[in-house]
């Protein structure tokens, strides 16, 4: 039985507004979390590029 992704209020908020969406897992290292100083450095840019990915998918 393949194991059941639990759902974040994200995915909740997008399947209300009827948008399509795929949830991709990965596993992370946690000794080295530099990857969310990406967020921290350039949250404008990060916020763009998921609207970006949003809009395109109304298309």
């Amino acid at each position: 039985m393949a194991q059941k992704i639990q759902k974040t209020n994200v995915c909740r908020l997008l399947d209300a507004a009827g948008i399509a969406y795929e949830l991709i897992e990965y596993e992370v290292d946690e000794s080295d979390l530099s990857h969310g100083q990406l967020l921290i450095d350039h949250p404008e840019e990060i916020a763009q590029r998921i609207m970006n990915v949003l809009e395109y998918d109304r298309i």
